[in-house]
């Protein structure tokens, strides 16, 4: 009795262990979308992904990018835009201060298949002096209207602050 007790004992240990493993691995993924990785010794970067809305309620996604964060010279960012919202996989962005005035103006460029409306990759870097006075500006990613109606527009307006 007293082996079977011990094998019990033993069984009862191993079943917890096994069910916080899984417990863990469950954890892992539900908040990082992916398990720990050993193999390095510093830990990666995770990427933050935020939903914007333009004025016509199309959705575009900014990596590391939130209303409001703090942005320095020069500064490359990156997402994902619906490939309709480029033409020839380029689409216009303007870097503007607080009184309005253009600080930069680039192209953003998308890295993926563009000839879909599904999501595609697009990187962008903007060179530009960092305003003395005010602190504060906007960055603006334009749908490109090869068309030039109006009707055509689309914009998106994200409010930043200088370095």
């Amino acid at each position: 009795m007293n082996k079977t007790k011990a094998t019990f004992i033993i069984s009862i240990f191993v079943i917890f262990a096994l069910i916080t493993a899984v417990c863990i691995a469950v954890f892992y993924l539900v908040n990082n979308n992916s398990l720990p990785n050993n193999n390095s010794g510093t830990s990666s970067n995770k990427t933050t992904i935020t939903e914007f809305k333009s004025a016509k309620n199309i959705s575009l996604k900014l990596n590391n990018l939130k209303s409001g964060d703090t942005i320095s010279n020069p500064y490359t960012f990156t997402g994902q835009v619906p490939g309709s919202w480029s033409f020839e996989a380029i689409f216009p962005v303007t870097l503007v201060d607080w009184d309005g005035l253009i600080i930069a103006k680039g192209s953003a460029v998308l890295t993926g298949d563009w000839m879909t409306d599904d999501y595609v990759p697009f990187t962008v870097t903007l060179n530009f002096e960092t305003p003395t006075t005010n602190k504060n500006g906007t960055l603006i990613l334009h749908k490109d209207n090869a068309s030039g109606l109006p009707e055509n527009d689309d914009t998106v307006e994200i409010p930043i602050k200088f370095e």
